[in-house]
């Protein structure tokens, strides 16, 4: 796994492949970007945590994260972004008690 290409990189090797799959998911990102009305990077960060929602593919992350860093998304931001939604489990917040059922 060391020699997989990460980043912009891997998103470049991924674009220079004749890939009419890869084309047409770029394009359908680059039209639900322009429909959202969000600024480049809240749209990126929301897209990332939905691919951690729906426990996505490594290549959708690769896409993502690449263009990220293309626009220049802190990647303070992103780990921000991942944090935020990293699955806890069934544990509690701190301070919700447990319902006491009589």
């Amino acid at each position: 796994m060391a020699d997989e290409p990460i980043g912009a990189d891997g998103v470049s090797a991924l674009a220079g492949a004749d890939a009419p799959v890869f084309e047409t998911l770029v394009q359908m990102t680059l039209d639900t970007f322009e429909r959202s009305g969000l600024d480049a990077e809240t749209y990126l960060l929301t897209r990332i945590a939905a691919l951690v929602a729906m426990d996505t593919s490594p290549a959708s992350y690769l896409l993502n994260l690449g263009a990220a860093e293309e626009l220049g998304v802190p990647w303070e931001r992103i780990q921000g972004t991942l944090v935020a939604v990293a699955p806890r489990g069934r544990q509690r917040p701190r301070g919700v008690r447990r319902p006491q059922y009589r």
